[in-house]
């Protein structure tokens, strides 16, 4: 998930200013320890670590986000929402505070919560306006509500100029940048199936998407494929969509893309069957 890795980003680069010295070399330990464990998709040890935030008996917003990322992630919605709800009311860097609420705004997709989802999407892109992925976060929302492909494709489309257009100066900034601009060309290609149907235009986003993300991410790896499996799926190509559906569910075991993927998988199986008892 493109904000994890941009609150890590944005963390590491303010803990001198935030915390005392002390202090922020036991924040770059855990925070260290949190990413490996996000980056190979263990978001149970993630949720472990992430007590590593707290301070003593205070709840840190950086302790409120990790833990709600990590719940969100293992699927403990409830519990994840209380703490991401929290987060955001806590006072922090505004950009962080963008961040949490586009965690806070994927998990009510999932919940088709639409309505406030779309608000806490507005609400990011209010607080950091130039953020590529904030657009990305709006144009699955589309696809998700069903409302209007086009918006998806215009959203989407706007996500990945915005992703290909930035400079990144470092060696991590530029893994990130790869990663981001992968899954918003799998959410492009996604909304092209839906729209136009283009076979080509879908196929060589996938292809771009899927080498980008080939650099140890879990997550982004599965988004990618799941997202690949719906553009498949949506082009008629079930075959190809059940595959990308199935790569999705082998990389992410404890995810929320491979809880989606496996779902999927199932009800692609099992569909035509149920039919066929009806019948």
């Amino acid at each position: 998930m493109s904000a994890l890795r941009s609150f890590f980003d944005l963390l590491r680069a303010n803990l001198a200013s935030l915390v005392r010295p002390r202090r922020s070399l036991s924040m770059v330990r855990t925070l260290e320890a949190v990413m490996e464990a996000h980056r190979r998709g263990d978001y149970a040890a993630e949720l472990e670590r992430a007590e590593g935030f707290r301070a003593g008996t205070e709840i840190t917003e950086q302790y409120c986000f990790f833990r709600g990322a990590a719940l969100a992630n293992l699927g403990r919605d409830e519990e994840a929402e209380r703490w991401l709800r929290r987060h955001v009311t806590m006072r922090m860097l505004q950009k962080e505070k963008a961040l949490g609420w586009a965690v806070l705004g994927d998990l009510l997709v999932r919940q088709r919560r639409f309505h406030e989802a779309m608000e806490c999407f507005q609400t990011c892109l209010q607080l950091w306006p130039e953020r590529p992925s904030s657009r990305r976060n709006i144009a699955e929302w589309h696809l998700r509500c069903g409302d209007d492909a086009g918006e998806a494709v215009r959203w989407a489309r706007e996500a990945v100029e915005r992703q290909r257009s930035g400079r990144p100066r470092s060696d991590g900034a530029r893994r990130v940048h790869r990663l981001n601009l992968g899954e918003a060309l799998a959410t492009l290609a996604w909304a092209v199936s839906v729209v136009s149907g283009d076979r080509k235009e879908v196929d060589r986003l996938i292809v771009e998407a899927e080498k980008l993300v080939n650099c140890g991410s879990v997550q982004s790896a599965a988004q990618v494929h799941c997202q690949a499996g719906h553009a498949y799926t949506a082009l008629g190509d079930v075959e190809n969509g059940m595959w990308h559906f199935e790569e999705a569910a082998r990389i992410d075991r404890q995810g929320r893309w491979g809880r989606e993927a496996r779902g999927m998988t199932f009800s692609m199986i099992e569909g035509p069957s149920s039919d066929n008892r009806r019948g």
